[in-house]
């Protein structure tokens, strides 16, 4: 057998059906696979990070109260609203059922920021987040140090880009296949999808997982699908250094350097038309380089010219538009008519929305500027 068996669990949803079904995002297989997983485990800490409507939360607590135990449940998730509906605060659905067992709603930043208050010897950990990286991977690197030897981690949506076809969505299969343990846990659902391959897995942490930080850092390296921000970034950041050391901290600065330089570049490609290598070619070749709008598109490419060591000289708007002062780009910014250098001196990346591009082009060229980029 190439993966061991969950016995499933039917009967933890007896009682919240509607719950279950309307707004667990999980098929009746993959909760009856979660709560054999708690039936046979019996976790006494318990956190989940990806609440959504609380349809899964609700789910856990039922089978916690008819299995009559008693464990501490925390539900971490980065948004505060349902991400289907804004009306809706996250958890919503769950609400009363986690007051009245006494657990927990964290919600409005990510897992790092949670998890001295959470504190350690979890020996339950249930990923269902965005299913691209970093995701549950980088969730998964700062959660292992807070996990206890035997904790059983339970990973959602393993298969879910062959589902939806985005290739982009393989966050906890990457988890899985990577982590070093002899215990991992897969099984066939009926009808899933063609191969009948389950949507949902675990594996159990031993000593042996810890081994392989290094590799699980490393497997940061794979393409991100969404950037961290500042604050986000410092904070996974932290939980690293402390507890895996200063390579490990800088190795992953520079796995974040790398993804945001990609992700960056990928905005600028598509938006550019032509070759990125000719355009930093032309960049570099130039000696006062100025980008035309002050907006989205102007400051993607400040960003990539920043990491990419390109000189910017300012940014030039038209002369019927207002400058608004963007606290992030320390550069000018200058009105056409009243820019300091002549057209010879000049070149200009036209970095606004493509459909004001031609416009904007003419305009350049009627003041003299045919130096565009």
């Amino acid at each position: 057998m190439i993966y061991q068996k969950v016995e499933l669990y039917y009967e933890s949803k007896r009682g919240i059906e509607k719950i279950a079904e309307e707004y667990s995002e999980m098929s009746s297989f993959q909760q009856a696979f979660l709560c054999g997983v708690i039936k046979e485990n019996k976790p006494e800490k318990i956190v989940e990070i990806g609440v959504s409507a609380g349809g899964t939360t609700a789910l856990i607590i039922n089978c916690l109260d008819k299995l009559d135990i008693d464990a501490q449940m925390y539900s971490v998730d980065f948004e505060k609203k349902w991400y289907r509906n804004e009306r809706f605060e996250t958890g919503f659905v769950a609400k009363q059922i986690m007051e009245d067992r006494g657990g927990r709603f964290l919600l409005g930043h990510s897992i790092p920021f949670y998890l001295d208050q959470i504190g350690g010897n979890i020996d339950l950990l249930i990923l269902d987040t965005t299913h691209v990286l970093p995701g549950e991977l980088l969730d998964f690197i700062v959660c292992l140090p807070y996990l206890k030897d035997g904790c059983i981690v339970v990973v959602h949506d393993i298969v879910e880009n062959h589902l939806t076809c985005k290739d982009g969505e393989i966050a906890t299969k990457v988890l899985f296949d990577i982590v070093k343990t002899d215990d991992k846990y897969f099984m066939k659902e009926e009808n899933a999808n063609v191969a009948e391959f389950a949507n949902i897995a675990a594996f159990k942490v031993s000593k042996e997982t810890r081994k392989g930080i290094r590799d699980y850092i490393s497997a940061l390296t794979i393409s991100w699908g969404y950037l961290l921000d500042e604050k986000e970034k410092q904070k996974y950041e932290e939980v690293i250094w402390n507890s895996y050391g200063k390579e490990y901290r800088k190795l992953f600065n520079k796995i974040e350097c790398l993804q945001r330089n990609t992700y960056l570049q990928k905005q600028i490609s598509d938006h550019f038309g032509k070759k990125i290598e000719y355009l930093k070619l032309q960049w570099e070749n130039n000696k006062n380089v100025l980008l035309y709008g002050a907006g989205y598109y102007a400051n993607i490419y400040y960003q990539w010219g920043e990491l990419n060591h390109l000189m910017i000289k300012g940014m030039v708007i038209s002369d019927d538009q207002k400058k608004i002062i963007n606290k992030k780009i320390e550069l000018p910014i200058y009105f056409l008519s009243e820019l300091p250098y002549e057209p010879s001196e000049c070149a200009i990346i036209i970095a606004i929305d493509q459909k004001y591009q031609n416009l904007v082009l003419r305009n350049l060229i009627s003041a003299g500027y045919y130096n565009i980029l």
